[in-house]
């Protein structure tokens, strides 16, 4: 069975999450706080009511204009998804053929270099200069010379929690031919969004 698994995905490695050993878990972006008891009945309740046996709507009206409501970003522009790593993988299938180059610093998050595995591209993870300061020049250069195919800022960095400037996002968006992925799946942290920058760089 081994010899008929694509060689690419024969080289991942098991995604593995270490038990929590502590009460607020942030790098998992998760609250520290359980859901009231009063919205897990609305829950129960709304399942209770709910037809399981059809396909949900596939367009998520509701919850799209609350994101629009959010965030600004017209609901044309929005793809939800089961977290980061769903929207990951479909920016990858749609975007990424074989042999195709990824750029990224390192070290970021874990899922761009597995997706990017799958999806049969190499990916060229620049390492951070000392401090976790990434290597915003090496970035570029990687992506320029190698006419990268994505590019991706995660910002606030996960692990590191290093946050890139907005003159470095700007460079980099003004410099580099490829798809910038700004990953800002922790920006509630920093609080200083870069969706504006959809107007001006719509890649």
């Amino acid at each position: 069975m081994e010899a008929l698994i694509r060689k690419n995905i024969q080289q991942l490695i098991a995604y593995k999450v270490d038990a929590p050993q502590f009460e607020i878990i942030v790098n998992a972006n998760e609250s520290p706080y359980d859901f009231p008891m009063q919205l897990k009945r609305k829950f129960s309740d709304d399942i209770c009511n709910t037809d399981l046996n059809r396909y949900p709507e596939a367009c998520f009206p509701e919850l799209i204009e609350a994101i629009t409501d959010y965030t600004g970003v017209p609901g044309e522009g929005i793809i939800c998804g089961s977290g980061s790593d769903e929207l990951i993988a479909m920016i990858n299938q749609a975007f990424v053929d074989p042999g195709d180059v990824v750029v990224s610093h390192s070290p970021s998050f874990s899922m761009y270099d597995i997706w990017a595995t799958i999806a049969n591209a190499r990916h060229i993870m620049i390492p951070d200069l000392p401090g976790h300061i990434p290597d915003v020049e090496g970035m570029i250069t990687a992506a320029c010379e190698n006419q990268a195919k994505l590019l991706y800022i995660c910002n606030p960095n996960n692990p590191t929690g290093y946050i890139f400037s907005r003159t470095d996002i700007v460079k980099i968006l003004d410099t580099v031919p490829s798809l910038v992925i700004l990953d800002e799946a922790y920006i509630e942290f920093f609080g200083e969004s870069g969706v504006d920058l959809l107007e001006k760089y719509p890649r």
